[in-house]
């Protein structure tokens, strides 16, 4: 009976190390965890830092942006806030959407006066190039290269075959706003007749 109390105490012992032991290892493994969490915590933080400031940053180009379109800053807010919808319903991105804008507006003086035809011009090609189907990336490259002739004064070269080939439907508008089959776009395009002031016309 005694072998038999000693062989039992021997195994309580033997128990209560082991307990002790599987404490000690989960006290270390909640430790470590929780050093991973802070961090992981501080990462995350730095990281969701950096992202508002990049959008602070081109929230604050773009408003820049929008004020050289404007004859009166008093309409800022609701401009930026009329873009946005804009980009959201066409599905384009809000930077190229932005620069479409402002490059109408400087292309355009009837434009620039009228707010509401801007924006309604604005959504317009935005809109087309959406329907075109285009890659949300090609969507924007097209806007901006479409911007861009604006910007020089006509459209043709480079811009003119990106926006045939990237947005027919807004070269469709531009035909049927000057009254000539879609064939002849390109003739006139190389004679240098696709100037910024008939381009946005023939939107309108």
């Amino acid at each position: 009976r005694t072998d038999g109390v000693t062989k039992a105490n021997r195994e309580l012992d033997q128990l209560d190390k082991t307990a002790k032991s599987s404490e000690r290892t989960a006290n270390t493994l909640g430790k470590a965890w929780g050093t991973a969490i802070g961090v992981f915590s501080v990462t995350a933080i730095a990281a969701t830092t950096s992202a508002l400031v990049r959008q602070s940053d081109q929230w604050a180009k773009l408003r820049a942006q929008v004020s050289l379109a404007l004859k009166d800053t008093r309409g800022l807010a609701a401009a930026q806030a009329q873009l946005f919808t804009i980009s959201q319903r066409t599905g384009t991105d809000l930077s190229a959407t932005t620069e479409l804008y402002t490059k109408l507006a400087q292309a355009s003086e009837e434009l620039a006066a009228d707010q509401v035809k801007l924006l309604r011009t604005t959504e317009l090609v935005s809109k087309a190039l959406s329907i075109s189907g285009a890659h949300a990336a090609s969507t924007a490259a097209v806007i901006r290269q479409f911007s861009q002739a604006l910007a020089a004064g006509a459209l043709g070269g480079d811009e003119f075959v990106s926006v045939m080939e990237g947005a027919p439907r807004v070269a469709k508008a531009i035909a049927d706003g000057l009254d000539v089959p879609i064939g002849k776009l390109r003739a006139m395009a190389a004679e240098g007749e696709l100037t910024a002031d008939r381009v946005t016309e023939a939107l309108l």
